[in-house]
């Protein structure tokens, strides 16, 4: 104790630190060399005994014996695992270190901790199915937790928030769960899809963007900023309703195009379904409606519904069978109908419907061309009463028929040709003669006898009707 060297086998230091000579430093030499005999006696593959100390050869057939310092580091001689502990924990004969290196209790480590994985392995290996596997967290007063690992539910539990520095999070490549956000196992929120040349996000959940800006803070007509709650610079694919508090502007000017026999319309806005408008519409350029639906009393049903009235500023031109004003008052009706010379079967030209007690004036134009291509014309004038089936409701069953004409004046084909039109007007009873009820006003071709009324032939109609009715087609 006290000695700073030992100067060999000619001299020792003392406590004093000064070389002795005499006699003690002869025996203690002795005792020295006697050990160092009795080391090398024991020989190779013979266990050493507890506390000894044994060379320093690199002889492995040598076993080891165990080591304790002080009770509080203890070294495995079999092994050459070292524990830092109790020796009631770490002894002989109760209890020996499983690793290379065990510490029961905190460790404070003041340089970097390296993995070397020169043997082929570098892990970090926790406890399995415990909640507090591994906890990262600091020293202070009140110790904040940073992450977990939680070997029990196999997760990774992060207790504080993230910062990520590098600006990246690589997702698992060519994978269609490259990367998930669950809300739970099983439940995925947002899921990275890497497939290759099919990378998307999939988002199951809502997507509340909170941010105000508007898209188009500085200028209504200018060009709108790529600052806004939300910006795509590619396509965007809605599948359920869209609801919109603010104005919606397509910067986009392609112009409605109408190709394979007006069956595909393309433009600006495209919607494969209705739309639906609760204020006003303005239109700049022109306004195209394809559907080839046709009107009906109901108007609704109609290629083209207006429930209010409208105006045409320039003017109008009306390409179909016939036109139909409704409410009464007074309404008109084109059309075209193939007349024939059948009086069993005449066609019906015009239907009148009235109300009970209500009275019209039906004029009804036929114009078409007779045998020989020669034209012919008629003009009828009607007064419709629907008095219930009484008189002067007009009556195809009496004889004569009633058809209520007032007036007719015919031209037909050649001043020779004894050829003219037939009118019958039938009220429609099926519903009851007291209803509101249809009449048909019908025409067939005849002669006088010499047979040339044309069997067929296209007629235009023009009827036009005013006073106290309920619709004209």
């Amino acid at each position: 104790a006290g000695c700073a060297s030992a100067r060999g086998l000619g001299g020792e230091c003392d406590r004093a630190g000064s070389t002795q000579t005499s006699s003690a430093m002869t025996s203690r030499a002795l005792a020295m060399a006697l050990a160092a005999v009795s080391i090398l006696a024991r020989g190779a593959g013979v266990d050493a005994a507890p506390g000894d100390v044994t060379a320093t050869d690199a002889n492995t057939t040598v076993t080891r014996p165990n080591f304790s310092v002080v009770g509080r580091l203890f070294v495995h001689g079999p092994s050459g695992n070292v524990a830092v502990g109790d020796i009631s924990t770490y002894n002989d004969t109760s209890g020996s270190p499983a690793q290379k290196l065990e510490v029961d209790g905190s460790a404070m480590i003041r340089g970097d901790v390296v993995f070397h994985n020169s043997n082929g392995e570098s892990s970090i290996v926790v406890l399995d199915s415990n909640a507090n596997a591994l906890t990262v967290k600091d020293a202070g007063a009140s110790p904040i937790t940073y992450w977990k690992i939680n070997s029990d539910s196999q997760r990774l539990e992060t207790h504080a928030p993230i910062h990520i520095l590098d600006t990246r999070i690589e997702a698992k490549d060519n994978d269609a769960n490259g990367l998930q956000f669950t809300a739970e196992a099983g439940n995925p929120m947002v899921t990275l899809d890497t497939t290759d040349s099919a990378e998307n996000v999939k988002v199951a959940y809502p997507i509340n963007a909170r941010d105000a800006t508007d898209s188009c803070a500085t200028s209504v007509d200018g060009t709108c900023s790529a600052l806004a709650s939300v910006v795509t610079t590619g396509g965007l694919t809605v599948g359920k309703k869209t609801f919109m508090t603010g104005t919606v502007r397509v910067a986009d000017t392609t112009d409605v195009s109408v190709t394979n026999s007006e069956t595909d319309v393309d433009g600006s806005v495209r919607l494969a379904g209705g739309l639906a408008v609760e204020k006003s519409a303005a239109i700049k350029a022109k306004l195209s409606v394809l559907s080839a639906t046709n009107g009906d009393a109901s108007g609704i049903g109609a290629a083209l519904y207006v429930k209010g009235g409208y105006h045409a500023g320039g003017d109008t031109y009306v390409g179909g069978g016939s036109m139909i004003e409704l409410a009464g008052k007074s309404a008109k009706v084109g059309k075209s109908v193939n007349v024939t010379d059948s009086s069993s079967a005449p066609a019906t030209v015009a239907t009148l419907r009235l109300r009970p007690g209500g009275v019209a004036r039906l004029a009804v134009d036929v114009s078409c061309e007779w045998t020989g291509r020669a034209p012919a014309t008629v003009s009828a004038e009607f007064s419709v009463h629907h008095n219930s089936g009484a008189a002067p409701e007009p009556d195809a069953g009496t004889t004569p028929p009633r058809t209520g004409m007032v007036r007719a004046t015919q031209r037909v084909g050649t001043a020779s040709d004894d050829g003219y039109f037939e009118f019958v007007v039938a009220p429609d009873d099926a519903g009851g003669v007291g209803a509101e009820k249809d009449f048909a006003v019908k025409v067939f071709t005849a002669d006088a006898g010499s047979g040339n009324a044309p069997a067929l032939a296209t007629a235009l109609v023009v009827a036009r009707v005013t006073g106290d009715f309920v619709s004209l087609t």
